[in-house]
């Protein structure tokens, strides 16, 4: 992430900024807003971070008891190592990391899938592990930047029960809002506000 934001300095030095993280890279956002969290170390203006979970340990558990997004979502990120699946195996081959490929391509489980990759590409003993240190629920006490927290109560991925998490930040920090609406789907409204009411 500090590469990202060093190479969007160095190419727009004059530009205001804002960060915006949608889904998984919502996470990042609040994390590295919790840990850069003052001008000039964090050159951003603002945070928005949109469906985000929050707490990955628990949404992936709810998820799991969701069996259709579930299962769609896992079928995403399926069709998305397909994709990439010589270079992926070249990477791994090359840095001596085994990964199934015949598993992952055939579990109808978003944690199956993330503990048979995550784990073995950043050596972590136990997917709860990686959850527990990557999740950005604790990160909100830190920021000091304006942050939205956008969330919906309709999302096929992120359980309702997890919008709690920022809408008790918002209570706890004066930078962060939070905003629940009724409707949106997975990241809907960047397609627009049509939703009935």
């Amino acid at each position: 992430m500090e590469e990202v934001v060093a190479h969007i300095c160095r190419r727009f030095p004059g530009a205001p900024k804002v960060l915006v993280g949608f889904s998984a890279g919502s996470n990042l956002t609040v994390q590295y807003c919790g840990a850069v969290n003052t001008y000039p170390h964090n050159p951003f203006l603002a945070a928005v971070s949109i469906s985000n979970a929050h707490n990955l340990m628990k949404a992936t558990r709810l998820l799991k008891a969701r069996p259709l997004s579930d299962a769609m979502m896992t079928a995403f990120l399926q069709e998305k190592l397909w994709e990439g699946l010589t270079d992926i195996r070249i990477m791994a081959e090359r840095h001596g990391v085994q990964l199934d490929f015949r598993r992952l391509m055939s579990t109808c489980h978003f944690r199956e899938f993330e503990e048979l990759l995550i784990c073995p590409i950043y050596g972590y003993a136990s997917l709860d592990e990686y959850y527990r240190e990557v999740s950005s629920g604790k990160d909100f006490e830190h920021v000091r930047l304006p942050l939205l927290s956008l969330a919906n109560l309709d999302d096929p991925i992120i359980h309702p029960s997890m919008t709690e998490v920022a809408v008790e930040a918002a209570r706890q920090n004066p930078h962060v809002i939070s905003v629940v609406t009724q409707r949106g789907g997975h990241l809907g409204w960047q397609h627009g506000w049509a939703c009935e009411p």
